[in-house]
């Protein structure tokens, strides 16, 4: 999933740069160069838009539900000597509790989750399939020449190939698959326009000097190598152009995925574990001194809520699994390069580089499946707790609507009570 920190306007315009640049190295007819733009370019990017805006969305919500859940108990737990204060105080819980319960509604309503988790995997599969296609490789190796591989857009049951596994067969059941999903709806028009409107780059902590000149050694490093290759034929350009942009980006992408997830997820945990130990310090604490005790007790209610919250934070967004994933990831991808240029273990049948391609190409593109269905299958465990959450809230709101009810009926029957006696 590379760049995929990137904005959707910025992302779009580099993934159209590289899909034009392996366009003018396959031989390929104008009339199939054409239905690639129309066919493969532009669900590409829709997809990708889809998937950046419904993250964005999906996140706002699932965090304010998250921090303001947390905030609710430790409002509830205070008690003003002022009742004007203390309904004051009631107002805002309420308030609270409301907007928790209709975030909630509002994620269940629009399947934010499920339709950022549909696009990223379609998204994801459309790129692969690109790749696969560009290299000729499995599915696409009994194929000499990219015409026939890519298939007739036109008419599906091409005469003059009886075989199912052409390009455009196969994204048009990606495509399909994504379809028959639930994101796909007239409310996608609204998250595509909102998408064009997004162009703010993600500079999450990527100035961290260490961490950027290793990343930046390490592009320069393989980027020699891959230069250095002997390589020959008329798709050589080809075949460099799959090991610089496919599987040099994405090493470097899983490098810098799990550099941040590694520093977010140490954070987050150092900061419970030293919250953890100065909160029971706090407590015990004795100033013997009404104004030092409230502040003490402030800034115990303080620390107590950032623990909590980052907590919740670092369990919302699994940091610790993610980290764990992508350094597996880029470490694998790294190790199989090694036995490909060395040609050892599944190489070692091949008599040089350029024979032994095919099956890097294949054996890479499985790595980055491996590691789609590792962020699917941990978005379908979030989307699961989500729900339960979800359901919480709303019925907490609707006890605290009750009880909100009854308290407005019993001073309306107070009120009635006073009138009959003034009479």
């Amino acid at each position: 999933m590379a760049m995929f920190s990137e904005s959707p306007s910025r992302y779009s315009k580099q993934l159209s740069d590289t899909f034009n640049e392996n366009l003018l190295k396959l031989n390929l007819t104008e009339k199939v160069k054409i239905s690639l733009k129309e066919e493969w370019l532009q669900p590409t990017i829709m997809f990708e838009q889809k998937a950046k805006t419904a993250q964005q969305w999906y996140w706002i919500i699932r965090l304010s539900i998250i921090i303001i859940g947390i905030a609710i108990p430790a409002l509830i737990g205070i008690n003003l000597y002022n009742s004007q204060s203390q309904k004051y105080l009631n107002w805002t819980i309420l308030g609270l509790s409301s907007w928790v319960a209709v975030a909630a509604i509002v994620d269940e309503r629009l399947h934010l989750g499920e339709k950022y988790r549909d696009n990223r995997e379609a998204a994801e599969n459309m790129k692969s399939e690109w790749w696969r296609f560009c290299q000729l490789t499995v599915p696409y190796q009994r194929y000499l020449i990219h015409n026939d591989a890519y298939g007739n857009s036109e008419n599906d049951e091409d005469e003059n190939n009886q075989y199912d596994d052409t390009f455009i067969k196969r994204i048009k059941k990606i495509k399909s698959r994504a379809n028959q999903s639930k994101q796909i709806d007239e409310e996608d028009k609204k998250v595509l326009d909102q998408a064009k409107q997004i162009d703010k780059e993600d500079k999450s902590k990527e100035n961290k000097t260490g961490s950027k000149s290793y990343l930046d050694w390490l592009r320069q490093n393989f980027t020699q190598q891959i230069d250095n290759l002997k390589l020959s034929g008329e798709d050589k350009d080809s075949k460099i152009n799959y090991l610089k942009n496919r599987w040099l980006d994405q090493t470097i992408f899983y490098e810098k995925r799990a550099t941040l997830m590694q520093s977010l997820y140490r954070n987050l945990r150092l900061c419970v574990v030293i919250g953890g130990v100065i909160i029971p310090a706090l407590i015990g604490l004795q100033l013997n001194n009404p104004v030092a005790d409230f502040i003490k007790s402030i800034i115990a209610i303080g620390v107590s809520l950032a623990v909590a919250s980052c907590a919740a934070v670092e369990e919302f967004f699994n940091f610790g699994e993610k980290y764990r994933n992508y350094r597996k990831a880029a470490e694998t991808m790294k190790s199989e390069w090694w036995k490909f240029q060395n040609l050892t273990g599944r190489y070692d049948k091949f008599s040089d580089i350029e024979t032994a391609i095919p099956t890097f190409v294949q054996r890479v593109e499985q790595i980055i499946d491996s590691d789609l269905q590792n962020f699917i299958e941990m978005m379908d465990e979030q989307l699961t707790e989500d729900r339960k959450e979800n359901q919480k809230a709303i019925d907490e709101l609707n006890i605290s609507l009750k009880s909100q009810l009854e308290a407005i009926n019993q001073s309306v029957d107070s009120l009635n009570d006073s009138l009959k006696y003034l009479k």
